[in-house]
Protein backbone atom coordinates (compact mmCIF):
# COMPACT_ATOMS: atom_id res chain seq x y z
CA UNK A 1 0.00 0.00 0.00
CA UNK A 2 2.90 2.42 0.75
CA UNK A 3 3.99 2.12 -2.46
CA UNK A 4 0.96 3.09 -3.93
CA UNK A 5 0.74 5.88 -1.99
CA UNK A 6 4.25 6.87 -2.47
CA UNK A 7 3.93 6.70 -6.66
CA UNK A 8 0.19 8.47 -5.96
CA UNK A 9 2.71 11.18 -4.35
CA UNK A 10 5.31 11.63 -6.84
CA UNK A 11 2.30 11.95 -9.54
CA UNK A 12 0.42 14.58 -8.27
CA UNK A 13 -1.34 16.54 -11.30
CA UNK A 14 -1.21 20.08 -11.51
CA UNK A 15 -4.57 22.30 -11.25
CA UNK A 16 -4.93 24.60 -14.26
CA UNK A 17 -6.99 26.56 -13.10
CA UNK A 18 -4.65 27.56 -10.31
CA UNK A 19 -1.81 28.22 -12.39
CA UNK A 20 -4.21 30.35 -14.83
CA UNK A 21 -5.60 32.70 -11.91
CA UNK A 22 -4.15 32.05 -9.06
CA UNK A 23 -6.97 30.88 -7.13
CA UNK A 24 -7.91 27.09 -5.97
CA UNK A 25 -10.49 25.68 -8.08
CA UNK A 26 -13.26 23.46 -6.02
CA UNK A 27 -11.63 20.15 -6.48
CA UNK A 28 -8.17 21.60 -5.27
CA UNK A 29 -6.99 18.94 -2.97
CA UNK A 30 -9.16 16.13 -3.81
CA UNK A 31 -5.83 14.24 -4.57
CA UNK A 32 -4.53 15.23 -1.42
CA UNK A 33 -7.50 14.08 0.50
CA UNK A 34 -7.32 11.49 -1.15
CA UNK A 35 -3.51 10.67 0.27
CA UNK A 36 -4.28 10.84 3.28
CA UNK A 37 -7.49 8.88 3.17
CA UNK A 38 -6.03 5.94 2.04
CA UNK A 39 -2.98 6.59 4.89
CA UNK A 40 -6.13 6.10 7.02
CA UNK A 41 -5.69 10.35 7.83
CA UNK A 42 -9.89 10.95 8.21
CA UNK A 43 -10.12 14.25 9.75
CA UNK A 44 -6.75 15.46 7.12
CA UNK A 45 -8.06 14.34 4.89
CA UNK A 46 -11.48 16.04 5.14
CA UNK A 47 -9.49 19.50 5.82
CA UNK A 48 -7.93 18.94 2.25
CA UNK A 49 -11.43 18.49 0.87
CA UNK A 50 -14.23 18.06 2.56
CA UNK A 51 -16.03 16.88 -0.58
CA UNK A 52 -13.89 13.69 -0.86
CA UNK A 53 -15.70 11.14 1.07
CA UNK A 54 -19.28 12.49 0.17
CA UNK A 55 -18.16 11.86 -3.45
CA UNK A 56 -16.97 8.53 -2.63
CA UNK A 57 -20.01 6.95 -0.83
CA UNK A 58 -22.35 9.04 -3.94
CA UNK A 59 -19.96 6.73 -6.57
CA UNK A 60 -20.28 3.57 -4.76
CA UNK A 61 -23.73 3.94 -4.48
CA UNK A 62 -24.67 4.74 -7.70
CA UNK A 63 -23.03 1.36 -8.41
CA UNK A 64 -24.27 -0.03 -6.53
CA UNK A 65 -27.50 1.22 -7.76
CA UNK A 66 -26.95 0.27 -11.44
CA UNK A 67 -26.11 -3.54 -10.27
CA UNK A 68 -28.77 -4.36 -7.47
CA UNK A 69 -31.91 -1.51 -8.28
CA UNK A 70 -32.23 -0.37 -5.29
CA UNK A 71 -35.48 0.67 -4.53
CA UNK A 72 -35.73 4.25 -4.84
CA UNK A 73 -32.22 4.46 -5.62
CA UNK A 74 -32.41 7.16 -8.12
CA UNK A 75 -33.95 9.58 -5.42
CA UNK A 76 -31.06 8.83 -2.84
CA UNK A 77 -28.45 9.78 -5.62
CA UNK A 78 -30.00 12.87 -6.63
CA UNK A 79 -30.02 13.49 -2.55
CA UNK A 80 -26.33 12.60 -2.67
CA UNK A 81 -25.21 14.42 -5.53
CA UNK A 82 -26.89 17.35 -3.62
CA UNK A 83 -25.20 16.75 -0.91
CA UNK A 84 -22.05 16.39 -1.82
CA UNK A 85 -22.29 19.35 -4.57
CA UNK A 86 -23.26 21.96 -1.53
CA UNK A 87 -20.02 20.47 0.02
CA UNK A 88 -18.02 20.91 -2.45
CA UNK A 89 -19.66 24.81 -2.97
CA UNK A 90 -19.25 25.47 0.73
CA UNK A 91 -15.42 24.04 0.86
CA UNK A 92 -14.74 26.00 -1.85
CA UNK A 93 -15.97 29.26 -0.41
CA UNK A 94 -14.35 29.03 3.09
CA UNK A 95 -11.22 28.33 1.37
CA UNK A 96 -11.45 31.87 -1.05
CA UNK A 97 -12.47 33.72 2.59
CA UNK A 98 -10.04 31.98 4.24
CA UNK A 99 -6.95 32.98 1.84
CA UNK A 100 -7.93 36.51 0.92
Amino acid sequence: METIITFLEQHLLTCSVKGLFGVDCPGCGMQRAFIALLRGEIIESLKLNASLIPFIITVFFTIGHLIFSFSNGARYIVILFSTTSLILIVNFVVKLILHS
